[in-house]
This record gives structure tokens, C-alpha cells and sequence, in this order.
């Protein structure tokens, strides 16, 4: 009870230190142009670093004849590792050591001959903690909605693919479960956890459709200082039916503090059973100067010490070693070490980057809609014709769309705008946005179930080459510029251009620098290899649709394949 009192004491004091710029300078024997360390630390180890600089300052020690002092401030990984990255660090007081949450942030600072000067690939690790699953209720449980509750490990084991929607191996939609993850481009954890999901989910195109289904299904925690999101709002979570449960992909240290600013309510949290990443919390030198180069090395020795363990393990974390601290059981967290995963290889921060920022890419779209006498058949005797078939899809996948799309709708046939093949029905903005007295995404909802066959051919070729000039004049930096055929694949207007012409026209007009792609939505088997060659000349695809049910599903597919542009298999 002594250690766990003197623990809890030994953090109050440590987060009693200012964690926005921590500064422990001793005033005796360190004037006259001391040996400054300026160190930038992540914010949740920033007030451990303090402690240990207050303690190294205390000693006075000499370099070159000069007293050492150690400053710590509180600095964002990502943000620290641009500078480093694009040879932006301020000369007033430079960085002469870092301490990011992840080692990841050290890959990202490295990836340009700038930054691989002065970032070392590795450093000594400060403290550990692992990723948690956490969420509100007693330890141990996992409650579901409609008042059952669960205990994860009776009939399924807690791991990632928890997190994961059901139709990629995550829990029944009924459990209610609202997923929660760090942004990350902000947090050591989210980019951690990013990773972690790839190598879940594994590679190709049914993997990257269901990375594009988590993302769009989990809600982003923004996390600007760069560390762990705040868990404040699991404290009193949304009782109301229908609002969900929240999982929260966090750090056994954020939960720590949580738990004890929290002590009647604490989190229910697991590990995933077949192992979870550490953020390891790094200290690199990143100094030139011979002098203040000595005087971090001498701070660094300092916090491979016991006392450094310990001032780690007061804060919530575990020593560097990956030991324990002390904190009630009933926190629910693991009192034995959890199975970790290995480390992530060099280069695999940039490629979980990349993943997360084309996911996270706004879509905009023009979609062009087959109208032509072709929809006016029935691919069933008797059944709905394709029109209908056509329409009732674009309805299902427009579902899907998320609000920050823009989008935009055309109907093509022959000669239905004077000598125009289309008409533009609905012009390219956000979905949300009014257009009258409705939506724009009503508008195109409206338009698209109620879609009727015109007693006309269709010059499918010349739309869409005007299609794609219209979006590729247009672009959008920032977005995802799409062009999107819904059609039978049928080319039958007189004096249309031939395919050739199309398929030429299109790849000269196919920037890589701004890629726009052509995507056909195809109702039918009709006419696949013209349709293959259209879309292959802007690194496109064809979907081959048979039932409007597809569509949910396709539009994840049309989302993944984000992660492999501007080349996907």
C-alpha cells in the first residue's frame, strides 16, 4: 500500500510540472553561457523528462568548462519529425535531442537526406507502453447494447480483428460497438495502429477494400499535440438507444491516467490475444555542436538509469525494459507482460502514412448516368429493366458516399442536349450543399431512382471522353478525381468517335501528377474488353455489376484501391 501511495504521490508531482514548455535550469554555478540541451519531447513523456533534467541539472555537470543544462518542451512528433524532414528547425533554440511517442516518427524524419543527417535510425528508449482496446464499464466486461453483456474471451477472442467491421471478421453489428482511433498523422498510437491493421488485413484488393470499410466506419479521435487522445468522454458515455458502445484504440499509459483521475468508473481493457505494438518513446541526439552533443549524451546515460525507470513507471508507463509499475487491479489492466509485436522495418511509417492519407482524401466525382434505349431491356423476362436495375444500384452506392464528397450527375444517350450526347442533371459540389430546396446528394438520389430509358442510341465513347475533360480541367488538389460510368457498355450512336480515338485521347490526357480515372460501374457481361481498355488508360477499373446488392460492397472496393494509386493491380 506504501509503494502504491508513493507512486501516486511521485505523479502528482510530475504532472504538477507545466507540460506545455518544461524548463529546469539550476540558477548556481550554470550562468555565463551554460551548455544548453534543448530536448523536444512527446507531451505524455514531456513531464518524466522534466523530472529527470531537474535532477541532472541539480549535479552541475561540466563540458568543455561549462555548466550542462537540460530543457525539455513539449513538441508534437509529427511535427518535429516535418522540421527535421524539410531542414526547418528554428536556430534560436535548436533541437538537440528528441523523444517522439513512436520510432516511427524517426523513419518519417529520415526520409530525405536532410533529415538522415542529423536523425539517428535508432535511440535508446525511455519508457514503453503498449496498445489497449478500452471502453466504458466495469474491468474485465465488455458491454453490449440492449442491456447483455459480454466477457470478451467465451466464445471469441479479443484481438484486432475486433475492430474491424463484421464483414471483415469483427463482431456482429448488433454489439453496437463504435471504434474509435487516433489520427495518424497526429499520434504514434494511431500510426501504430494503422500498421498493425494492414498486416491484419493483409494485401490486395479485397484487403484494401476492407481498410477503406474500417476507415470510413471508425471515428477519427484528432490528437493536435501528438499523443494519446483524451478518453474524458468514456467517463459518462451516450446512454441514448442506437448511440453505440465506443472501443477506443489507446495506450495502457493513457488509460493509467484515465483510471485514476476516474477511480469509481474505470475502463474495461483488453490486449489483443495475438500481440499489440509498443510505442517505445526513443531518445536520439540530433545535435551538431561537439559540446551540447556531450552534454545530451550525458543526459541520455541519466535516463538509462533506475531512477529514470521509475519516474516512468510513476507516470503510467512501463520502464524501458517493458517492467511494470504499480497501479490497483482494478484498473483491469494485464500484471503480466502482454505478447508484443516486433518493431516495424524501415520504410513502413512512410507506407502506413501513405495509407492514411489517401483514405482520408475527399472524394470528388462526376458521375454520368446510361439513359440510352439499351436500359429500356430486361436482362430477366419479365423482371425490372436495367434502367431500373441501374438506378436502384447508384441509389445503394450513393448511400455509402460520405458527406465530404462532392458529386455531380450527367445522364448520357444520343443527342439528348441538342448535339450534345448528355445532359448535365445535377453540377459537381458537396453533397450536403442545397440545390433548391433540397440536398445535393437528394437531388442525385432523386434523379438516379428515377431514371428512364431515352428512345435513343448510345454514344457512350464521346461522353465519356468529354467526361474525363471536364473533371481533368476541373481538378481538385486534395481530392480523389474520379470519373464514374454507370452504363450497359453499349456503343451504338452514328458519327461517335471509335474506340481507338477514345482510348488515344484519354492517355494523353492522363496526368500522373493529377490523376483522374476513369471507373465503369458495368450492368452486364456486354462489352467488357472495350470497357477494360477505356479504363486501363487512366490506371481505371470496370466493375461488373449483376444486382443493385453489389453496391455497398463495390464502393469500398472503389475506395481501396486509393492505397494503391496512381498503380493498382
Amino acid at each position: 500500500m506504501a509503494g502504491i501511495l508513493a507512486g501516486v504521490v511521485a505523479a502528482g508531482l510530475i504532472v504538477a510540472l507545466s507540460v506545455n514548455a518544461i524548463v529546469s535550469r539550476s540558477s548556481v554555478s550554470c550562468t555565463g553561457h551554460p551548455v544548453a540541451v534543448h530536448v523536444a519531447a512527446a507531451e505524455d513523456i514531456a513531464p518524466v523528462l522534466a523530472s529527470l533534467a531537474q535532477t541532472f541539472n541539480a549535479k552541475h555537470t561540466m563540458v568543455d568548462g561549462h555548466c550542462a543544462t537540460v530543457s525539455v518542451a513539449a513538441q508534437p512528433p509529427p511535427s518535429v519529425a516535418a522540421q527535421f524532414e524539410a531542414g526547418a528547425l528554428s536556430q534560436d533554440e535548436p533541437v538537440s535531442a528528441w523523444v517522439p511517442d513512436s520510432a516511427l516518427w524517426l523513419d518519417v524524419a529520415r526520409s530525405t537526406p536532410t533529415g538522415q543527417r542529423v536523425v539517428p535510425a535508432t535511440g535508446h528508449s525511455v519508457a514503453q507502453t503498449p496498445l489497449v482496446l478500452a471502453m466504458p464499464g466495469k474491468a474485465g466486461t465488455i458491454r453490449a447494447v440492449r442491456g447483455r453483456t459480454t466477457t470478451p474471451g467465451t466464445g471469441a477472442m479479443v484481438g484486432w480483428q475486433t475492430v474491424l467491421p463484421h464483414a471483415d471478421g469483427g463482431p456482429p453489428t448488433a454489439l453496437g460497438l463504435h471504434i474509435q482511433i487516433p489520427d495518424a498523422t497526429e499520434s504514434g498510437a494511431g500510426l501504430e495502429a494503422i500498421l498493425t491493421l494492414r498486416k491484419v488485413v493483409g494485401f490486395g484488393v479485397n484487403a484494401r477494400a476492407a481498410l477503406a470499410r474500417f476507415f470510413i466506419n471508425t471515428q477519427i479521435v484528432p490528437s493536435p499535440d501528438g499523443s494519446a487522445p483524451s478518453l474524458d468522454a468514456m467517463a459518462h458515455p451516450a446512454s441514448a438507444p442506437g448511440a453505440g458502445v465506443p472501443l477506443a484504440i489507446t495506450t495502457e499509459q493513457t488509460v493509467i491516467a484515465f483510471d485514476r483521475a476516474h477511480a469509481q468508473t474505470p475502463l474495461a481493457v483488453r490486449y489483443p490475444t495475438k500481440g499489440t505494438p509498443a510505442l517505445t518513446y526513443p531518445y536520439v541526439v540530433t545535435t551538431t555542436d561537439p559540446a551540447v552533443r556531450t552534454a545530451a549524451q550525458d543526459f541520455g546515460a541519466q535516463l538509462r538509469s533506475a531512477a529514470a525507470s521509475t519516474a516512468a513507471q510513476a507516470q503510467g508507463f512501463r520502464a524501458s525494459s517493458g517492467a511494470l509499475g504499480k497501479w490497483p487491479g482494478s484498473f483491469g489492466l494485464a500484471t503480466s507482460d502482454p505478447t508484443l509485436l516486433p518493431s516495424s522495418g524501415t520504410g513502413e511509417a512512410a507506407k502506413a502514412l501513405q495509407t492514411w492519407h489517401a483514405l482520408a482524401l475527399s472524394s470528388r466525382i462526376l458521375s454520368v448516368m446510361d439513359v440510352s434505349s439499351v436500359m429500356a431491356t430486361a436482362p430477366v423476362p419479365g423482371g425490372p429493366d436495367l434502367a431500373h436495375l441501374l438506378g436502384r444500384a447508384a441509389a445503394a452506392g450513393l448511400a455509402r458516399v460520405p458527406d465530404s464528397a462532392e458529386m455531380g450527375l450527367w445522364a448520357f444517350a444520343d443527342h439528348l442536349q441538342g448535339n450534345l450526347p448528355y445532359r448535365p442533371l445535377v453540377p459537381v459540389g458537396p453533397l450536403p450543399s442545397p440545390l433548391g430546396l433540397i440536398t445535393r446528394r437528394q437531388a442525385i438520389q432523386q434523379y438516379a431512382e428515377n431514371s428512364r430509358a431515352a428512345p435513343t442510341g448510345a454514344a457512350l465513347y464521346g461522353t465519356i471522353l468529354d467526361a474525363y475533360k471536364y473533371v481533368n480541367s476541373t481538378y481538385e488538389a486534395g481530392h480523389i478525381n474520379d470519373v464514374l460510368m454507370l452504363t450497359a457498355g453499349v456503343e451504338n450512336a452514328p458519327g461517335d468517335i471509335h474506340l481507338a480515338e477514345l482510348v488515344g485521347a484519354l492517355k494523353a490526357l492522363y496526368n500522373p501528377q493529377k490523376p483522374v480515372e476513369v471507373i465503369i460501374l458495368l450492368m452486364g457481361n456486354t462489352n467488357t474488353v472495350a470497357m477494360d481498355r477505356i479504363a486501363a488508360a487512366t490506371n481505371g477499373k470496370v466493375f461488373v455489376i449483376t444486382s443493385p446488392s453489389q453496391m455497398p460492397g463495390l464502393f469500398f472496393h472503389v475506395v481501396g484501391r486509393r492505397v494503391c494509386r496512381p498503380r493498382c493491380a
